[in-house]
This record gives C-alpha cells, sequence and structure tokens, in this order.
C-alpha cells in the first residue's frame, strides 16, 4: 500500500488542500491584490491545521510523501518573484559592495554605489542602511553577487534556491530524527516558511538549518560539533546567539566542561570572522533593533511612546532587554524540567520573538523546527498558532483601498498584538508549572 493509499481520506483532503493553497500564493502575480491572496491564505492555514490534528489522532501519511511535497513547493518557491519583502534586492546589494565593489558593506551603503544594476531594486530605505546580518552571510552575498553579475534574475533565484536548500535540509533533518507526520507538516507546508521564507529568500532559512543542525548535535552529546553550527548560525544573524546560551544552559546541569566548549566554539569563531569587517561593525544589529518597532509586536499596544515621561529611546531599549529577559527566563524553566535541547534553544527563541519590538513573520522560522525536533506540545502550539496569526496580521493590503476587507485586516493587525502577549504568558505559565526537576534525558 503506498502513502498516498494508505493516508486516512480527510487527512488526504486538508494535505491536498493546503499545498495547492500554497502552490496558488506563489505562482500569482505580484499585483495581485488581497481581495483573492487573503481568503487563499486563509484556506491554506485553516487546511494544515485541520491536517495536523487529523493526523494526530490517526497518523496514516508517510514523510516521505510531506518531503516530496514541501521539495515541490520549494520549487514554486524559488522560480516566482519574492512575495511580501524586497529584502533579497538587499542581500544582492551587500554582495555586490563586498564582491563587486571591494568595500565593507558594514561601512559603506547601498546608495554610494548610484551606477550599480541592483541598486534601483532595492527598497528605498534600506538604500540608506548599512549591512546588518553577520559576516558569514556577507561572503555567501559576495559569493552570490559574483556568479550572478549584474543580472537581478540570477541573483534573485540563487538567493531563493539557498533559502530552499536550507528549507529542504531541515526538513531532512526532521525526518531522519523520527519527527511525526503531524509535527513535520508543521514546518514543511506552513505558508511562513515556504510562502515568505522560501519564496522570500530570507536567510533566516540558514540560520534554522544550523540551529536544528546544532540540536541534533547536541542530543548526540557533540559539544564542539553543536557549538561550531551555532556560530555558523549567529554570523547569519547574531539573534541566533539566544539559542547558543540556551544550549550552554542545557549543558550546564549535565556536564559542565561541555558548556564552556559550546560557548567558545559559538563564539570564538564569530569574533574572528569578523576581524576583517572591523570588530564591532558586523554585530551593531543588536544596537540598531533597539531603536525600532516594527510587526504586530505587543509593545505596539504603549499608546504613546513617551506618555510616561520616557524618552521613545529608552522606551524601545527596555523592550529589547524585556525580550532577552523573557528569553532567558523561559529557557530556565524549561531547563529545569529536564528537556531535551532543541525545546531549551526554542523556548529561548520563542520567548524572545514573542517580546521583541521588532518582528517579521519569517523570524518564527528561527523557532519553529526547534520546538518540532523537541517534540513539546505546548511549545509548538504557541509558535504555530503566533506563526499563523503573524503571517494572517501581516498580509500586504493594495495601497488606497480602504473596503470591509481591509478594516478586518486591520483589527486582525491589533488582535496579533494582543495573542503575543497571551502566547508569551503561556510559555511561562506553561514552562513554570513543570519547572520540577527531571531524569535528565539527551
Amino acid at each position: 500500500m503506498t502513502a498516498v493509499e494508505g493516508a486516512a481520506p480527510d487527512s488526504r483532503l486538508a494535505l491536498g488542500t493546503t499545498a495547492a493553497g500554497t502552490a496558488v500564493l506563489l505562482l500569482l502575480p505580484l499585483e495581485t491584490t488581497h481581495n483573492l491572496t487573503f481568503p487563499i491564505l486563509v484556506v491554506s492555514v485553516v487546511a494544515l491545521g485541520a491536517f495536523v490534528v487529523l493526523e494526530r489522532r490517526r497518523p496514516r501519511t508517510s514523510p516521505r510523501l510531506l518531503l516530496a511535497v514541501a521539495a515541490g513547493l520549494a520549487g514554486l518557491a524559488v522560480v516566482g518573484p519574492p512575495h511580501g519583502s524586497h529584502d533579497v534586492w538587499s542581500y544582492a546589494m551587500y554582495g555586490r559592495i563586498l564582491g563587486v565593489h571591494h568595500a565593507n558593506p558594514y561601512t559603506h551603503l547601498p546608495q554610494a554605489y548610484p551606477g550599480d544594476p541592483l541598486l534601483p531594486h532595492v527598497a528605498p530605505f534600506w538604500r540608506h542602511v548599512a549591512s546588518v546580518y553577520g559576516p558569514l552571510f556577507s561572503a555567501v552575498a559576495a559569493l552570490v553577487a559574483l556568479v550572478a553579475g549584474p543580472h537581478p534574475l540570477a541573483a534573485r533565484m540563487l538567493f531563493q534556491a539557498i533559502a530552499a536548500g536550507a528549507f529542504l535540509g531541515v526538513a531532512v533533518l526532521l525526518v531522519r530524527a523520527r519527527t511525526p507526520p503531524h509535527l513535520l507538516a508543521v514546518v514543511v507546508l506552513n505558508p511562513v516558511i515556504v510562502v515568505l521564507g522560501v519564496n522570500g529568500g530570507h536567510n533566516d532559512l540558514l540560520v534554522a538549518l544550523a540551529l536544528v543542525g546544532a540540536a541534533v548535535a547536541a542530543g548526540g552529546d557533540r559539544a564542539l560539533a553543536a557549538g561550531l553550527l551555532v556560530a555558523g548560525a549567529v554570523m547569519v544573524k547574531v539573534t541566533a546567539l539566544l539559542a547558543g546560551l540556551a544550549l550552554a544552559v542545557w549543558w550546564w546541569r549535565r556536564r559542565r566542561s561541555a558548556s564552556v566548549i559550546v560557548l567558545a566554539a559559538a563564539g570564538l569563531p564569530a569574533l574572528a570572522a569578523s576581524l576583517p569587517f572591523g570588530l564591532v561593525a558586523p554585530w551593531r544589529p543588536l544596537s540598531a533593533a533597539s531603536r525600532h518597532v516594527a510587526g504586530p509586536t505587543p509593545w505596539r499596544l504603549v499608546p504613546a511612546m513617551n506618555a510616561s515621561g520616557i524618552e521613545p529611546r529608552m522606551l524601545n531599549v527596555l523592550a529589547s532587554f524585556s525580550a532577552l529577559a523573557l528569553a532567558v527566563g523561559a529557557c530556565v524553566l524549561v531547563v529545569r524540567r529536564g528537556c531535551a535541547a532543541p525545546t531549551a534553544m526554542a523556548a529561548a527563541l520563542t520567548g524572545f520573538l514573542l517580546a521583541t519590538p521588532y518582528i517579521l513573520p519569517w523570524y518564527l522560522a528561527w523557532a519553529l523546527p526547534l520546538a518540532v525536533l523537541g517534540g513539546e506540545g505546548a511549545l509548538v502550539s504557541v509558535v504555530a498558532i503566533d506563526a499563523a496569526v503573524i503571517v494572517l496580521a501581516t498580509h500586504p493590503r493594495s495601497g488606497g483601498v480602504h473596503d470591509g476587507l481591509d478594516r478586518v485586516l486591520h483589527v486582525l493587525y491589533g488582535t496579533a498584538q494582543y495573542v503575543a502577549v497571551c502566547a508569551a504568558a503561556a510559555l511561562v505559565v506553561t514552562a513554570a508549572r513543570r519547572s520540577r526537576p527531571a531524569p535528565l534525558r539527551p
């Protein structure tokens, strides 16, 4: 009996519906308005939820079938132009600054090269911003620039192909870890990851691949390999260091020497890689993040940034430190109960994402695969529900159109902020209630 024949009829219908909805979203022209794309997105998200519920009750679908569907969607994601984000063009421009113009992307702005053929594709705001990514990704972007040359299509598809490769790498690691199909689907069929992450060419999939690899290495008691993989993630986005700290905390209860190895292996290569660009420059995103509020973050619920006599910058700094505190607190609580390494990493990243003043949908790719790998039901639910709400709330709206659907989206955007608050509380309460020390397990 084949995997398709063995699937329960209801789950097979849900699987086909969510895959078809995501495929349609990838194939629609960029100028398609939300009046068409939003209902399709809702159908895809709801069908995914139905598939997860049905498969959890009666597992019938083969992981190989899910991998095949994921590979097909990833192929469509690479072929089509990016939906919902123009970050891929910033990647391309930073790569050209380093690889073609032989300048430092952390000190030279894209606007300094008005004759570059890729500059017109970069969003106007980001033309005035230096690179906010780690040195490893800068090297990858420079290599892409050299291979693609001045051709925008080649550059765009190369970054999308890298994201697709990382996405499929995460999927393979989850399958090899014997992840149940209903949890595997939460990652490989998720529109947040496929449409916004892979199709957008986002480097967050590289972060996810490195962190999942680190979690697998930790499960095999390979501290050095885990630390080096965390270093790779940090050298793409510095916020991945939270996962490294979570691993160190997790290992501290087991073997303190391994905790030191993880921290050294994660930190020293990242510092060494930053030297050619200037020791401090590649890590400026930490300070930059404290000056911005974006996305459906709960900090938008503050009526006025200086309502209590606090300067906006000070409030943003307070928000950033609150996110770090929630990340550390959630990690410590789940580690106390003897959780698996990926759960500790996912808890730290989830706590940060729920409280950070700057959140974009594809950031959930950092935590979701780790939560699934850990098999922690409550944590998976928190991250998956938050991802679904955020992707629906941030669904792009056509400019100048103010109809009933536009008002619904506006309400949903505000609701997402409250969902983030509730999810953060649920994360801490759940972890605290289960924080009684438990027998250690790998």
